[in-house]
């Protein structure tokens, strides 16, 4: 019944369905991790992000440490002053449905190290090219809590300066040697993190309204687990599909094959299907009588 599967036409849709198959498995796979990510990045903010401050030391030992992927949103107080001087803008950064951009200045602390502190958002002003106005942080000594993230993936591209397209700290850290008056500067910034500000207390404060604090990281898992499951649906349905045509194809030769064979078989004429009845008849009532 089967042998038909062996020809070059369905060897090819054979070779299609599971070709099909393997590209549905592959990206529901794909949609699988990424809805990892998404829930181990969601378990990160219900751990941490609501925790009590710690030291920054507690976090990170030494500048150029990378923040562990445990500690990410783990809120930390430390204790200095702004570094006006270096203040950077990331562009492309939207809120609400409004473009703007975040403020990055970086902050010296008692402690030695310089934190790259996020102290919120402004929107783009009327020229398109910058904001209107970037507030300025508080002068003197604060007390500062921030959430620690680790550095965004770097971009190519030249940005104007003053500004970046993402927020690295080891890409800022040789800007700011004038403002931190060392010429090591780069080794005083702290390169495997920076602080998303959480508050800030203390030191002179100025008449500029704060950058509009970024909210809270949405815990949605977005559509990626329903992704995978209709993938994989998808490639069931691309072998399940040929196995019905594969059957289907097959009944459908045997009751060919079956009214083919009626067709060969000679047609008898009416007197020799009643010499047969009669025939019939006689074995019958020679068997009972």
């Amino acid at each position: 019944m089967y042998r038909f599967l062996l020809t070059r036409r369905w060897v090819g849709g054979l070779a299609l369905a599971v070709a099909l198959a393997v590209a549905c498995v592959l990206l529901g796979s794909w949609q699988w991790s990424r809805f990892e990510e998404r829930s181990a990045r969601n378990d990160l903010v219900v751990a941490n992000y609501d925790r009590d401050p710690v030291t920054l030391d507690d976090v990170l030992h030494d500048a150029s440490r990378p923040l562990a992927t445990a500690d990410t949103w783990t809120p930390v107080r430390v204790t200095g002053t702004y570094l006006e001087g270096g203040t950077t803008l990331v562009r492309n950064r939207p809120l609400d449905g409004r473009a703007g951009y975040q403020v990055l200045v970086p902050f010296g602390t008692q402690d030695g190290p310089v934190l790259v502190v996020d102290r919120g958002w402004v929107p783009t002003g009327l020229d398109g090219g910058q904001p209107d106005a970037v507030p300025k942080p508080p002068a003197g000594v604060v007390d500062v809590v921030v959430r620690l993230l680790p550095p965004e993936e770097p971009d190519e591209r030249d940005a104007p300066p003053g500004q970046s397209f993402r927020i690295v700290p080891a890409d800022l850290a040789p800007d700011l040697a004038a403002v931190i008056g060392e010429p090591a500067a780069a080794s005083a910034v702290v390169a495997g993190a920076y602080g998303r500000l959480v508050s800030e207390t203390g030191g002179s404060g100025s008449d500029d309204p704060a950058p509009a604090a970024l909210p809270r990281p949405d815990l949605e898992e977005g559509p990626h687990l329903g992704y995978a499951m209709q993938w994989v649906v998808f490639a069931l349905i691309a072998l399940g599909g040929f196995g019905v045509l594969a059957r289907r194809t097959a009944h459908e030769d045997d009751d060919a094959d079956l009214v083919e064979a009626d067709a060969r078989r000679p047609v008898r004429s009416d007197e020799e299907v009643e010499d047969a009845q009669v025939d019939a008849a006689d074995r019958t009532s020679g068997r009972f009588g």
